[in-house]
């Protein structure tokens, strides 16, 4: 589908979000499905062009249940940070060789150019991959609202930032710390790397509030005194740029092909 691209990544906690600890549920073990490959559009409407967009994306997903396509594709609209406003896009749970379906690509891309090309000021595509290893779940989320935590991680940080992530989440496992549901993503091909993104599930806004626990104690009570925050601390100097944003979901503009 040629439509907006999903502005994702993924993993965990800053100094100075030290609150997104806050958002890692006590878990099992999440197995890997083989499947874990998604591919995001980001698209910004042309200035005074949203209402057109929006009637073109519909017209765009009514042409999909025309094709009887297959896949789910899911739309959310960002709603705060420098990219509110912006569409996004993505489809979950594929091979690399799903994507290969050129004849059924091009086919889109020309109902794009007509539904949605005219009402755009950008449009990028990219793949991620979802992280088996750092999230609480696999499953699509289906509320109405995520969080996200970015993080643009230097080259050599990141083992340090990958392996101090799974402790604390070790952590939050054992201590049966009160958390959301989030998955881990990280950019493959399309953006700025080494990024990773967090992806928290919120049922209201108010389900942004924290757990009452300090996390930083929790830390402390697994791994020692000092040990424990040093995890959060040592994890801070491997990223050069961190931000947040949450995303509303918009059914309206999505197509399911179970209900089609």
């Amino acid at each position: 589908m040629r439509t907006p691209r999903f502005c994702l990544a993924m993993l965990a906690i800053a100094t100075m979000a030290i609150p997104a600890l806050a958002q890692t549920p006590p878990t099992t073990e999440t197995p890997d499905r083989g499947d874990n490959f998604v591919q995001f559009y980001n698209s910004v409407p042309r200035p005074e062009m949203t209402a057109q967009f929006e009637a073109g994306l519909k017209r765009h997903m009514a042409w999909h249940a025309a094709q009887k396509d297959p896949w789910k594709w899911k739309t959310w609209e960002v709603i705060t940070g420098d990219n509110t406003g912006t569409y996004v896009v993505g489809t979950f749970h594929h091979r690399w060789e799903d994507f290969d379906r050129e004849k059924f690509a091009a086919a889109d891309a020309a109902d794009a150019a007509v539904n949605l090309a005219p009402y755009l000021s950008s449009n990028r595509m990219s793949f991620w991959t979802l992280r088996p290893d750092t999230s609480l779940t696999l499953e699509e989320f289906n509320t109405p609202y995520l969080s996200l935590i970015h993080y643009l991680i230097n080259p050599d940080g990141i083992l340090t930032f990958s392996n101090n992530t799974e402790k604390i989440l070790d952590a939050m496992k054992q201590t049966k710390y009160p958390i959301k549901r989030f998955q881990w993503y990280s950019l493959i091909n399309g953006g700025d790397t080494i990024h990773y993104v967090m992806v928290t599930e919120r049922k209201s806004v108010a389900d942004m509030a924290n757990p009452d626990q300090d996390d930083i104690e929790i830390l402390r009570e697994t791994y020692g005194d000092d040990a424990g925050p040093n995890l959060v601390h040592d994890r801070a100097k491997t990223y050069h740029h961190t931000w947040t944003e949450m995303l509303k979901y918009r059914p309206d503009l999505s197509y399911n092909p179970a209900v089609h």
